[in-house]
């Protein structure tokens, strides 16, 4: 089995006879942070995620605070300590830096359809500064950096959360 991540596991997937699908908010955090750890710029403990989310962020299944009627005009955490992403994005962290990571990830549902807003925060390894590590990201993931003691690595994704808004076609 392979994790389907084409932008980090390309060469891995045609072979492959089992792909998993990642989820949106495990890819919103996974591109932006994934090359700073591999390249070893940022540590790999201490990694706070926070993501914003419209109401198809949360789900299908239907439950009261995801209606209209209750989420609008509004902005709240849910899964905080327990989003059923957090082991998701700790494995293809953990993957691609080669040692073992414990984010800590909170979503939060925000009043806009569709769209996912995802900023990480981490730590620069030793000897690493923050500017140095906002020169070695991808251009077009490209952001604000923190003080020198952190560094933000944000991403926008599609207007569809989820597999369906990384469709090219649909954009």
């Amino acid at each position: 089995a392979v994790y389907g991540l084409p932008e980090l596991f390309r060469d891995q997937i045609p072979p492959a006879k089992l792909v998993a699908n990642p989820g949106c908010y495990p890819t919103s955090a996974a591109l932006p942070l994934a090359p700073l750890i591999k390249l070893g710029l940022i540590e790999a403990t201490g990694i706070i995620i926070d993501s914003k989310s419209g109401v198809s962020g949360a789900g299908r299944t239907p439950k009261l605070p995801y209606h209209y009627p209750e989420c609008n005009e509004s902005f709240s955490a849910y899964g905080v300590g327990k989003h059923r992403h957090t082991p998701e994005i700790d494995q293809v962290l953990s993957d691609i830096g080669g040692a073992a990571t414990n984010v800590i990830f909170t979503p939060h549902l925000v009043p806009m359809d569709r769209g996912i807003l995802t900023t990480g925060y981490a730590t620069p390894t030793k000897g690493v500064d923050a500017a140095a590590v906002g020169r070695r990201r991808p251009a077009p993931r490209r952001g604000q950096l923190g003080d020198p003691r952190a560094v933000a690595a944000p991403v926008h994704r599609g207007r569809v959360a989820g597999p369906a808004g990384d469709d090219p076609r649909r954009h």
